[in-house]
């Protein structure tokens, strides 16, 4: 009979989980495209040349825009154009203060270009558009984004002072030199790059 009840258990808990993916794929892309209607407005209003507004929307289109991504959800098609728009808009009005929000939006700009939201057309100038945003950050030419083992040392570091954690790959790093600076790397995490234990965490 225990058992009876553990399997209704664990089928109600994962009807649950897939509800709740479900509700979570409609809401982002939702929230993705209220986003842009909100951009489109600011912009038609010139509402986006006041620094705040321009940096809550940069902020709230590359917010919403990641976790779609995540969810392996696209906007509509008409979304998508006027999101491209936006971003040529918002470019066109950069500066040095509102670069670094600039930044979060152009971020998942390029993750939303490698899993194929715009055409091929569009994906070359909004790569070239991210590329001169990044060129406001502090660079090295000692820069690795692609998943490599730890060393040793590190993990003998890492052992020491936290006993229960351990270190299985470096999805990204770079050597800098002293100094002040920010530094910017992006890149994607696939499921293989990861132990199986830890696969539940992200989708392909």
């Amino acid at each position: 009979m225990a058992d009876i009840y553990m399997a209704a258990a664990a089928a109600e808990a994962a009807a649950t989980v897939k509800r709740r993916i479900s509700y979570l794929k409609v809401s982002s892309t939702k929230l993705v495209e209220e986003s842009v209607e909100q951009a489109s407005t600011y912009i038609q209003t010139g509402d986006i040349d006041n620094s705040a507004v321009y940096s809550q929307t940069c902020m709230n289109l590359g917010s919403t825009i990641d976790s779609a991504i995540a969810l392996n959800e696209v906007p509509s098609s008409s979304h998508l154009l006027q999101l491209r728009l936006i971003v040529k808009e918002v470019y066109r009005r950069k500066t040095e203060l509102l670069q670094p929000s600039l930044m979060l939006l152009m971020l998942p700009i390029k993750a939303a270009c490698r899993v194929g939201w715009f055409a091929d057309e569009d994906i070359d100038d909004l790569l070239m558009m991210a590329k001169e945003v990044s060129y406001g950050f502090s660079d090295t030419n000692k820069m690795n984004i692609e998943p490599s083992n730890a060393h040793s040392y590190i993990s003998n570091i890492i052992s020491r002072f936290y006993p229960k954690m351990k270190v299985e790959k470096i999805l990204a790093s770079f050597d800098v030199e002293a100094g002040y600076g920010t530094f910017v790397a992006d890149f994607h995490i696939s499921k293989g790059t990861l132990p199986r234990h830890c696969r539940d965490l992200v989708s392909d």
